[in-house]
């Protein structure tokens, strides 16, 4: 698993501190006992139904890249979006996921990006 996590995700064993360490190791003890189903509370709100082991090394990735999820699903529900100042009228209401860059790139007056066809 070292191997894997080292030449897939770039996870070295002896870089990563002490808490890092703990929590991988009962993420894969989760994954390979072959009993957990993800069914008790904690491992709910822990896993989210997800394997644990990969659940634990992306929580890992996105504090190094400094980045945050705020749940384990996704949706195609419109996001409510809102905004001060300039051009704000552009982002009162409901808007899709990748209309936000759209009206991020037309409020700062950059062209349109191409459309893949």
């Amino acid at each position: 698993m070292l191997d894997l996590m080292a030449s897939v995700f770039g996870l070295k064993w002896g870089e990563l501190n002490a808490y890092q360490r703990e929590k991988l190791e009962d993420g894969y003890d989760m994954s390979m006992c072959g009993t957990n189903d993800n069914s008790t509370d904690e491992n709910k709100l822990l896993y989210g139904g997800y394997d644990p082991i990969i659940v634990t090394i992306t929580h890992i990735l996105k504090e190094r890249a400094s980045i945050g999820w705020t749940s384990y699903s996704h949706t195609g529900v419109p996001v409510p979006v809102f905004a001060e100042g300039r051009e704000a009228w552009r982002f009162a209401g409901f808007y899709d996921n990748t209309d936000i860059a759209k009206k991020l790139a037309e409020a700062m007056d950059l062209p349109s990006l191409p459309v893949n066809k």
